[in-house]
């Protein structure tokens, strides 16, 4: 029997995940908690397994900083997040910080049982628009690849061969160029990057 205990401040809601977990098989419920205080008093010692977590809550301490807590406090509590809050930050934060799923309120309660099953199972269950935020997010370039895609071809040749500790005439003699023309690449080349010095620039191409 997989223990559970939700955090969540609207009750209507909270009876009805109550109910829906106590007709389903292999669940029971814990606890349930409006204040993320009291949760992160309490949960981390209560023999919870899994946090069903609502983002928004009452009190001072909000749903991410309330699940960092109880991480800090019991590392093998899993988390499931259950919220109305679909923006990249909160989203991303809730991922970043140890959240084994993502499921939206929109998509109804039905879902959460089946939802705790695939996360039990060692799935991540996320609602279809936020699985589908998740993977483009690795298909968008970086910022700093965004930057780097400013620099022309030579630019890069010049950024890359400095990176690998050549100096300005060297780089000069492998491209075959004058030592003025390799001073003013490096001088776009700081106005592209914002930085002031070739130490700062290499650092953003190696690590790109």
């Amino acid at each position: 029997m997989i223990k559970v205990s939700i955090i969540e401040d609207q009750e209507d809601i909270v009876k009805k995940i109550v109910s829906n977990i106590h007709s389903s098989d292999g669940f029971s419920v814990v606890g349930s908690y409006a204040y993320g205080e009291t949760a992160v008093r309490v949960v981390p010692y209560d023999g919870t397994e899994v946090v069903l977590l609502d983002l928004g809550l009452a009190g001072e301490i909000q749903g991410i900083e309330a699940m960092i807590k109880m991480m800090a406090a019991n590392p093998n509590l899993r988390f499931l997040v259950f919220t109305v809050f679909d923006d990249n930050e909160k989203l991303f934060d809730a991922l970043r910080y140890g959240a084994s799923g993502y499921i939206l309120k929109q998509d109804g309660i039905l879902g959460v049982i089946s939802s705790l099953r695939e996360l039990i199972a060692g799935g991540a269950p996320m609602s279809r628009r936020i699985a589908q935020r998740v993977l483009s997010s690795f298909r968008q370039p970086s910022h700093k690849q965004k930057v780097m895609e400013q620099l022309t071809k030579k630019q890069n040749e010049v950024l890359s061969l400095a990176a690998q500790g050549l100096l300005n005439k060297e780089i000069a003699a492998q491209m075959g160029v004058a030592l003025d023309t390799v001073k003013s690449h490096m001088y776009a080349i700081f106005k592209k990057l914002h930085v002031n010095n070739r130490v700062e620039a290499m650092r953003i191409y190696l690590d790109k």
